[in-house]
């Protein structure tokens, strides 16, 4: 499945790869802390399982495999872009 190579490809790309995997890196310690006590102290269950699951995506941190996918997938959008300016020129 490969992204646009315009403009909403490349920011579909940054959303919902890279910025993600990011976030996770930088502040996944503490949204997993802040998960886990909200969980605990949660009476809804459903609400709970969420807590739960937001726990468990960011516990290990950002992932790599993410990350080098989601620049992958940049670089190869910015190639097919420079591809198709040598063919129209």
């Amino acid at each position: 499945m490969k992204p646009s190579t315009g403009v909403w490809g490349i920011v579909g790309v940054l959303l919902f790869f890279i910025v993600p995997e990011l976030i996770a890196f930088g502040w996944g310690a503490q949204i997993t802390a802040w998960a886990h006590h909200r969980y605990l102290t949660e009476p809804e269950r459903i609400i709970r399982l969420n807590y739960w699951l937001v726990e468990k995506l960011f516990e290990d941190g950002g992932s790599w495999v993410n990350l080098g996918v989601g620049v992958a997938l940049l670089g190869w959008i910015f190639r097919e872009r420079r591809r198709e300016r040598k063919i129209d020129e």
